[in-house]
């Protein structure tokens, strides 16, 4: 009784923390795993946005895609994916560099308030020296991150994130690129965050991509004001 009434006690918090449960996660999962390879085959990983034929990847030179990005990841925890369409969005500056004869690429990434993807939220993160193929792809395992509850769209909670691969490809210059993540959260609660989903969008001009697109399939976050779970 004491294990079951323990057991019932940490699914409700889940529930509470991160969302409804998905009962079509099976179906769901295959549908977004179909969509993920449809996108990254058809464009050279930019889902459609980079003009690419499939199997075919031209690289970036170093400094042709430095700037500003909003970056969207969109959580699945536990494998609920009922709020993907509530992303954490952050500001990354990215920086690329030549490493031995490839592609690297820095990552400054500054969290955002869910309320207005705009304020700053808690402290900066840093991916560096991400080296990517020669066929576009990459694939990191970042130490763990802590995202302020600000940047939280889905309890408000702070997070600490291990992320164990944050995977992507880069072959084009059109200021958009997405991948797929995969790891646990720690905090607030142990989640497994796999099947998660990451997008990058050019800034220009100081304008914010607004709804930001969440995945390879270019489906969207939930527009501006969102209503708090």
């Amino acid at each position: 009784m004491r294990l079951f009434t323990h057991f019932s006690y940490l699914a409700a918090t889940a529930a509470f923390v991160f969302g409804c449960a998905d009962p079509d996660g099976e179906l769901s999962d295959f549908k977004d795993r179909y969509k993920g390879i449809q996108g990254v085959a058809g464009a050279g990983g930019a889902g459609g946005a980079g003009g690419q034929d499939a199997g075919t990847c031209t690289v970036p030179a170093v400094g042709e895609i430095d700037g500003e990005y909003l970056f969207a990841l969109s959580a699945v925890t536990g494998g609920n994916k009922s709020n993907k369409n509530r992303p954490i969005m952050v500001l990354n500056t990215v920086t690329t560099k030549d490493s031995g004869g490839s592609l690297a690429m820095d990552w400054s990434l500054q969290p955002l308030e869910w309320v207005d993807r705009k304020t700053p939220a808690g402290n900066p993160l840093a991916i560096n020296d991400i080296i990517v193929g020669a066929d576009g792809s990459f694939d990191v395992d970042p130490a763990p991150l802590d995202v302020a509850g600000e940047a939280n769209p889905l309890s408000g909670s702070p997070i600490t994130a291990d992320i164990t691969s944050l995977s992507g490809t880069v072959c084009n210059l059109d200021g958009f690129y997405c991948g797929s993540v995969a790891g646990d959260v720690s905090k607030p609660i142990p989640l497994s965050i796999k099947g998660s989903t990451w997008t990058m969008e050019k800034v220009v001009g100081g304008v914010y991509p607004e709804p930001p697109k969440i995945d390879c399939a270019q489906n969207l976050a939930l527009p501006l004001p969102i209503q708090p779970l």
